[in-house]
């Protein structure tokens, strides 16, 4: 199963990281949810929508969106560094 990958604003502690995985980890197909404060991701697997991902996390207080091609360049970059 392919993990999907968030980018995720508004979280800066270990309580933002548990309310995101919780909210990500309710929401029906999720298997596992794991974010990445240093990187600002969410790293989700299982068989869901991101858009179901993203209204979780919205729920919870947070804002969130699919990574795209740009987003990606940065992350890799930012991991070579």
């Amino acid at each position: 199963m392919p993990a999907i990958q968030l980018l995720i604003q508004g979280a800066s502690c270990a309580s933002c990281v548990d309310k995101i995985e919780t909210a990500a980890s309710a929401v029906p197909g999720v298997t596992r949810a794991e974010v990445n404060l240093v990187d600002m991701t969410v790293s989700v697997t299982g068989n869901c929508q991101p858009s179901d991902l993203i209204a979780a996390i919205k729920n919870a207080g947070y804002n969130a969106k699919c990574i795209d091609e740009s987003d990606a360049n940065v992350l890799a970059e930012k991991a070579l560094a």
